[in-house]
């Protein structure tokens, strides 16, 4: 039995949205380790605008690191 028009529409619209998501994914978040790798300058652009949003200052953690003497 062949699927409807309005269930392959909604299946092409599905995978879609899971393989942009998939590559988002993979592209920003997936750690591939500490060596350089092809998408190393993508990621620190990427985490660097999240942290600005938050408002996450990296000079401003690294002082209170030092001062509590840890490592950052």
């Amino acid at each position: 039995m062949p699927i409807s028009e309005v269930a392959q529409r909604a299946w092409k619209a599905g995978t879609a949205v899971l393989t942009a998501g998939t590559a988002f994914y993979c592209l920003f978040h997936v750690d591939y380790g500490s060596h350089e790798h092809c998408f190393s300058g993508i990621q620190r652009w990427y985490w660097n605008k999240w942290d600005s949003m938050l408002g996450i200052d990296k000079k401003k953690l690294k002082e209170i690191s030092n001062e509590r003497g840890g490592t950052t």
